[in-house]
């Protein structure tokens, strides 16, 4: 027993070390301020709620809800927060964010972009779909699509999540179902750099609006 309990103190000294030596705040101290990062980052997205509807859930949930994710994903709650506010402020739709939160960051962790700019750029997809039936599961797919192209495209999704407003935008200019027009203007978006000459993202972006403009 004693000897076990030795062995127990010795792990968790070295986990302790290890996490140390990559950066890791893991003192009492550490915590409590990041809780209460955590608690105040809440309290942000509960008065933006409380300001876009005239309700709010309030800053235990969102936080809460940060905490969750963040865990489960081994990610900065505050990370969360930031993706959850980057998509509320550009729709308003707070029930969107919380169960749509998840998944964002999960594709946002396989494709390196950042957490507001995927935020932003999902918030973006979902102002073109909303109000159809299941708006915010089209728009995961729509991100699923994108995240997929950006893999073997010629634009990252970490430069492309920037410039997502303007290729959303154009899609509704199109007959057909605007979550594969969404698609369809990303792939072209794609190709003008990877053959049509363009020279980053915004240019390809720039060229699609243009070429949706001129049709």
């Amino acid at each position: 027993g004693a000897e076990q309990g030795l062995d127990d103190r010795t792990d968790r000294r070295i986990a302790g070390d290890l996490a140390r030596g990559a950066g890791v705040d893991t003192s009492f101290g550490g915590g409590v301020a990041r809780a209460r990062e955590r608690e105040t980052a809440g309290m942000g997205l509960a008065q933006q709620e409380r300001i876009a509807t005239g309700q709010s859930r309030g800053g235990a949930f969102w936080s809460g809800k940060s905490l969750e994710i963040g865990t489960d994903l081994k990610l900065d709650p505050e990370k969360i927060t930031e993706l959850m506010r980057a998509f509320t402020g550009k729709t308003g739709d707070f029930d969107a964010a919380s169960s749509s939160a998840k998944e964002l960051a999960s594709m946002t962790l396989a494709s390196g972009a950042n957490m507001g700019e995927m935020g932003s750029a999902a918030g973006y997809v979902y102002n073109q779909l909303k109000g159809m039936p299941d708006a915010a599961e089209r728009t995961l797919d729509v991100m699923r699509g994108i995240v997929g192209q950006t893999a073997v495209g010629a634009v990252e999704m970490e430069e492309y999540a920037k410039q997502m407003g303007r290729v959303a935008a154009n899609a509704k200019m199109f007959q057909g179902d605007v979550s594969k027009n969404i698609l369809e203007l990303s792939a072209l978006t794609q190709l003008s750099i990877a053959e049509g000459g363009a020279t980053s993202g915004a240019d390809a972006a720039r060229s699609i609006a243009a070429f949706a403009n001129t049709t």
